[in-house]
């Protein structure tokens, strides 16, 4: 069995690394002859400039484009006047810090002093557990109104198979919080901002809600924005609600692999190992608050006491008591 074991998570690494390979080669040929020919065409741009404004030496722009750039990384555009909006104010300030909070960190704007960064530190190893634990509450009660509750009624009233129930509800859920969180807002984002295609929105919201946050679209930065600061409000609310409702996501997704052996297969044997405890969220180690555990499997009661019908007062006894 040891063997077995053995081979099955040497596979498992392998798989990973392959898949690792497999991407960085994919994107290496995607990539490269797209950044060779902007480097061809700033280089091109850069001569034209030059022999435009002979005034102008070479090692005079590069001293201007280096102030610029500098500038840009701390989130001040070179393109903008200078008497532009702050990125400083309330609602960006808040927009960095739930960016910030959450772990997408789209890098635009960033602290410039060394208070401000030294605050970040303290604040940020504070704040982040905090908000992985109050999005990990979150979406364990979002999970019971709205997976736990329907099937466990579904199955009880109705005498419909717990199995098929809960593959047409996933299903369904998968398919509404797809549409509900990517494809409506990514039609919103492309409306509402400037340049940005249905599919530059689509991939903006996939990499805010999966929290890589490259940074490279940001909502809300771009000179003459109406109503800037709603929209940022608006879209301070839509990261909270969005990746508590991808934790919600990918609970259903664990839910789903119950019915395989694929995650189980791999892992190391414990014979006083509880079954029950399979129900935890994945992500259930990145809230301090043991708490946390036993409110589940209080609320896992509460929802098979009231979804289950009344047969016999013999049949299930109610106990508040945690275990």
């Amino acid at each position: 069995r040891m063997r077995r074991f053995g081979l099955l998570v040497s596979a498992l690494f392998a798989v990973y690394a392959l898949y690792l390979a497999l991407g960085a080669v994919l994107f290496s040929v995607l990539e490269l002859p797209y950044e060779a020919e902007l480097r061809e065409r700033l280089q091109r741009v850069r001569a034209a400039f030059l022999n435009a404004n002979r005034c102008l030496s070479a090692e005079e722009l590069e001293e201007f484009l280096q102030e610029a750039l500098a500038a840009e990384r701390f989130g001040v555009s070179p393109l903008r006047n200078v008497t532009g909006p702050s990125q400083w104010d309330f609602t960006s300030s808040l927009l960095f810090t739930v960016t910030t909070l959450t772990t997408t960190g789209y890098g635009h704007p960033v602290p410039l002093s060394d208070s401000g960064k030294a605050f970040c530190l303290v604040y940020s190893s504070i704040g982040i557990p905090f908000t992985m634990c109050f999005l990990t509450v979150t979406a364990k009660n979002l999970l019971i109104l709205f997976t736990k509750k329907p099937i466990q009624h579904c199955h009880y009233h109705y005498g419909y198979p717990r199995k098929a129930v809960k593959w047409i509800h996933s299903g369904i859920l998968i398919a509404g919080l797809t549409a509900l969180f990517f494809f409506i807002p990514a039609w919103i984002f492309s409306v509402l901002e400037v340049n940005w295609g249905y599919f530059d929105a689509l991939y903006f919201c996939f990499i805010s809600l999966s929290t890589v946050g490259f940074g490279d679209y940001v909502p809300g930065e771009h000179f003459g924005q109406q109503r800037s600061s709603l929209y940022k409000l608006s879209i301070v609310v839509y990261l909270l609600v969005g990746l508590a409702a991808m934790l919600l996501l990918m609970e259903t997704l664990q839910n789903l692999l119950k019915f395989t052996k694929l995650p189980t297969v791999c892992l190391a044997r414990n014979g006083e190992q509880d079954e029950d405890q399979s129900h935890v969220c994945i992500l259930n180690t990145a809230c301090p608050f043991l708490l946390i555990t036993q409110c589940d499997r209080y609320t896992e009661r509460l929802v098979n006491h009231h979804s289950s019908p009344p047969k016999k007062k013999s049949s299930f006894i109610f106990s508040p008591q945690l275990n």
